[in-house]
């Protein structure tokens, strides 16, 4: 069974009514990614972010790709792998349940 925040997130955003803005804030407000944001970043996150179910293996984005998007890991996790510039090693860090976009 879906979590009852996670069925209202994964509305169009112009469809969520108040109180279910009201359901997903009070969940996010207690992940520990967004426990610092200020109270009105967390609203507009929950007014226009939306859920993703990913697949396994599936590639967000790649180095030198301008971001467009900002994800949160809710569930699982993610690899990233970064290629330094002036050398041919690669730097793999896993990210767990509720970091945020990693800074490698």
């Amino acid at each position: 069974m879906v979590a009852e925040w996670i069925s209202c997130l994964d509305k169009r955003p112009c469809d969520r009514s108040g109180e279910e803005l009201d359901i997903i804030y009070s969940r996010l407000k207690d992940v520990k990614a967004f426990e610092t944001f200020d109270p009105t970043l967390l609203q507009q996150i929950c007014y226009y972010g939306y859920y993703e179910d990913l697949e396994k293996g599936i590639t967000l984005y790649r180095q030198g790709d301008t971001g467009r998007n900002w994800y949160a890991v809710l569930s699982g996790s993610l690899d990233v792998n970064v290629s330094e510039l002036l050398e041919d090693k690669k730097a793999i860090r896993r990210n767990k349940i509720g970091d945020e976009n990693p800074k490698c």
